[in-house]
C-alpha cells in the first residue's frame, strides 16, 4: 500500500470489504440448501428418497393389458 500513495482510496476500500464478503457469502447459503431441501423437486434423481413409490406408480396403468407386467404390487412392496 506505500507503493502507490497516489491512489490508495481505489485498492484499498475494494480489498477490505470483499476478503470478509467472500468467505461468508458462498457458505451461508450452501449449507442450508442442501439439507433443507432433500425432498424437493430439485432430487428427483433419489426415488428411494421419500416419494419412491410414485414414480413406479405410473408403470401400473401404463400397461395394464399386459399380464406379464402387470405385478407392480412386487415393487412396491420391495422398496
Amino acid at each position: 500500500n506505500k507503493k502507490k500513495p497516489k491512489d490508495p482510496k481505489e485498492p484499498k476500500l475494494p480489498k477490505e470489504p470483499k476478503e470478509p464478503k467472500t468467505p461468508k457469502d458462498p457458505k451461508e447459503p450452501k449449507q442450508p440448501d442442501t439439507p433443507k431441501d432433500p425432498k424437493d423437486p430439485k432430487q428427483p434423481e433419489k426415488p428411494g428418497g421419500g416419494s419412491g413409490e410414485q414414480p413406479k406408480q405410473p408403470e401400473k396403468p401404463k400397461d395394464p393389458k399386459k399380464p406379464d407386467d402387470g405385478n407392480p404390487d412386487i415393487k412396491l412392496p420391495e422398496e
